[in-house]
């Protein structure tokens, strides 16, 4: 029965038989026949087969759902059983941005390998829409990001701040003529940024600036559109990148102005090739956390990488 299920829907997640067959590892003739057993047992067929890519019938999307309401009770006994062995045995599953990814899953994982040496922590990095549903689909157990737009779907913990510094090409000559506002990368690193006596750059003065933005549906790339409505700016969009190392770098190398994490700059050595500015603190304010499936259970193995995890940001924490 199970074998069957699992059948059923890896076709459903691949959107036709030859991936999940691949996937599977079976011939498409196999898992079409088991498919096809399934459905006369259920007595309605849960694909329809006239349309490209396959979709699921009335019928299938109710099967579907059952489905992953019975993966979610497996899972979830699983890891109740894990914990009963108390972290002898079990896996984690992870996803993070690239700013989490290479700034701060790294020593966190390091540390809980460490600690845990028996939980295997699979990682993978992503864009925060594909990692949300992912999530949400229970793919993973976590992800950690800057926010989640099915925000109903999802319980948070909050690990730490971050700001969004706007960093500018350090050949451009508007520069020159907002020294006054400048901050330094050791005020970064440090955070003195954050005092209140630091001021805010006037953002309306980069009106007619180059930008480089993140690609829309992404945190960072919803900040910078809230500072462009609040200015009334119109950006002059140089280049979409899909991860904030990305625009970094392309900042750097003088392509346009960017709106850049904060806890990337701190993970970063100082560049000659840029210059830092405090943006408004209401909007540049952004809250790091991890996620996981609303109403999932959450095993001592998650709770014990939510609890290093808070204790090694807040160690570091700018």
């Amino acid at each position: 029965m199970f074998k069957s299920m699992n059948y059923v829907y890896e076709v459903y997640k691949e959107g036709g038989f030859k991936n999940a067959a691949d996937k599977l590892i079976i011939s498409p003739s196999s898992l079409s026949a088991s498919v096809k057993r399934v459905e006369e047992k259920v007595g309605y067929p849960i694909f329809d087969r006239s349309i490209r890519p396959l979709r699921l019938t009335e019928c299938g999307e109710h099967y579907i759902k059952a489905v992953e309401e019975i993966m979610d009770i497996q899972e979830h006994f699983e890891a109740y059983v894990n914990d009963l062995g108390d972290l002898r045995s079990g896996a984690l599953r992870l996803g993070g941005t690239s700013v989490a990814s290479s700034i701060l899953l790294p020593s966190i994982i390091s540390e809980y390998h460490q600690r845990f040496p028996s939980i295997i922590v699979e990682f993978a990095e992503g864009t925060s829409l594909d990692m949300a549903k992912m999530l949400i689909d229970g793919e993973y157990d976590m992800i950690m990001d800057y926010g989640v737009d099915d925000a109903e779907l999802v319980e948070f913990r909050h690990i730490q701040d971050d700001y969004l510094i706007l960093t500018v090409p350090a050949a451009y000559q508007i520069n020159s003529r907002l020294s006054g506002y400048q901050i330094t990368y050791d005020d970064i690193r440090e955070g003195h940024f954050k005092d209140s006596s630091v001021r805010t750059v006037p953002l309306d003065e980069f009106r007619d600036q180059p930008f480089v933005l993140i690609k829309p549906k992404n945190n960072s790339r919803y900040h910078a559109e809230q500072f462009f409505d609040r200015y009334s700016i119109h950006p002059r969009i140089m280049f979409e990148a899909s991860q904030q190392m990305t625009a970094y770098f392309t900042m750097a190398a003088g392509i346009g102005c960017s709106f850049i994490s904060s806890t990337l700059l701190k993970g970063m050595s100082d560049n000659p090739s840029c210059v830092y500015y405090k943006l408004d603190t209401d909007i540049a304010l952004r809250h790091l956390g991890l996620y996981w499936k609303q109403g999932r259970y959450v095993t001592k193995a998650m709770e014990e990488f939510i609890r290093l995890s808070e204790e090694i940001c807040k160690k570091n924490e700018i």
